[in-house]
């Protein structure tokens, strides 16, 4: 059985991180966790308040650290089109601070 332990907190950013051990398979796993509540927030306030036009270098996301670093390991962060792809995704609605086409 898995036993999950608390390394520590970054306080700029509010992500805890933790290691588990599995003393099933003798293994340790490393993971990170942040609370997005606050930007989820931030996000549906600009989202709602945009302007109906906007140009280019316009601020269409919010996105924690956390998750740009996933996006980064799966090739979708510094891949334009994949990256225009997931963030024109309904699923991914709540990183948008503005609505339209990427």
């Amino acid at each position: 059985m898995a036993k999950k332990m608390f390394l520590g907190m970054d306080p700029m950013t509010g992500t805890m991180h933790y290691v588990s051990y599995d003393d099933t398979d003798d293994s340790f796993t490393c993971h990170s966790e942040c609370d997005v509540t606050a930007l989820l927030e931030r996000n549906k306030r600009l989202y709602n308040d945009a302007p109906s036009r906007f140009g280019e270098l316009a601020d269409v996301a919010g996105l924690p650290l956390l998750l740009q670093l996933k996006l980064r390991e799966e090739g979708i962060w510094d891949d334009p089109k994949a990256k225009a792809k997931w963030l024109n995704d309904s699923d991914n609605r709540g990183w948008r601070t503005r609505p339209g086409k990427v």
